[in-house]
């Protein structure tokens, strides 16, 4: 498959659109959590061969364009692969015992992440402020100073496929998905499909999952659920449910969002306004008639 590198987002979104189909696809099959992080690792891989393959045979044709990639798209995808390595390893490694244990476990395993944010704690700033004064020294190949020598253990790492910080902060964004399969694992289930009796037809949601998640925030944003009280998570789980669709990585297609050019951060609210006027104008249109 060819595409253009001259407008990134092409190429870029798409596959990685392509990724996260399967990532959902995977998650919809009736199998236990090993097997689903098995097949989610090879998924990933796959996505980063491409996009390797894609960047080495091509290049950029500008700093500014390098700097993008690295900084923001390889993480996208990099990030994935790094979760699923850890939950790959965290589903053979869990202790065969009692749910005690299996707490215990989960709980150590995030004092894990909690202290690699400590550890790096430079680039977890610089990652959640969107920092950008750095950039030519952390997301450039073969640009990083001798302050910049620590090691690095992405030892997979093409030269021409790395900066070598591009692989702490997809380890920062795999970390922030770990964090919160983790917590997830440790908190009972809050929502039982048995409990849930419909006696209508369901409804499925067939728009985008950026749109969906756009409306999800928006919601919690202006308090539509119990009063305002509703967690971000607590709405994700239930409306996931209730409209039939899985986004396991909201929090990273909501970074997508965020990265939108300014004013781009309601598109799918704005359509809805837009086509809603329209509907009405229609209505009222008919009425005159």
């Amino acid at each position: 498959m060819k595409m253009e590198v001259t407008k990134h987002l092409p190429f870029w979104e798409v596959l990685f659109q392509e990724l996260t189909d399967k990532l959902a696809a995977i998650l919809d099959k009736p199998e236990n959590s090993l097997s689903q992080a098995q097949q989610s690792l090879h998924a990933c891989r796959d996505a980063m061969n491409l996009l390797q393959e894609h960047v080495i045979q091509t290049g950029f044709p500008c700093d500014t364009e390098e700097i993008f990639f690295f900084k923001e798209i390889k993480p996208k995808f990099y990030s994935l692969l790094l979760f699923y390595q850890h939950v790959y390893c965290l589903e053979t490694s869990r202790p065969i015992g009692n749910e005690e244990d299996i707490k215990i476990f989960y709980r150590s395993q995030l004092d894990r992440v909690q202290h690699f944010f400590i550890d790096n704690k430079f680039f977890y700033q610089y990652h959640r402020c969107r920092e950008t004064l750095f950039d030519d020294k952390l997301f450039l190949r073969n640009k990083q100073g001798a302050s910049l020598s620590f090691c690095i253990d992405d030892i997979n790492a093409h030269p021409l496929f790395s900066t070598g910080i591009d692989y702490i902060f997809s380890r920062i964004i795999a970390n922030e998905l770990l964090a919160g399969y983790l917590q997830k694992a440790l908190s009972p289930k809050e929502i039982e499909n048995e409990e849930v009796k419909f006696k209508v037809r369901p409804l499925n949601w067939t728009h985008h999952k950026s749109a969906f998640v756009e409306f999800v925030y928006s919601a919690k944003a202006n308090g539509l659920f119990n009063n305002g009280s509703a967690t971000l998570k607590e709405i994700f789980d239930y409306l996931q449910f209730v409209f039939k669709i899985k986004v396991p990585h909201y929090t990273t297609v909501f970074q997508e969002i965020l990265r939108r050019k300014k004013g781009g951060y309601t598109q799918f609210l704005d359509s809805l306004r837009k086509g809603y006027l329209q509907y009405i104008d229609e209505l009222q249109g008919d009425g005159q008639g």
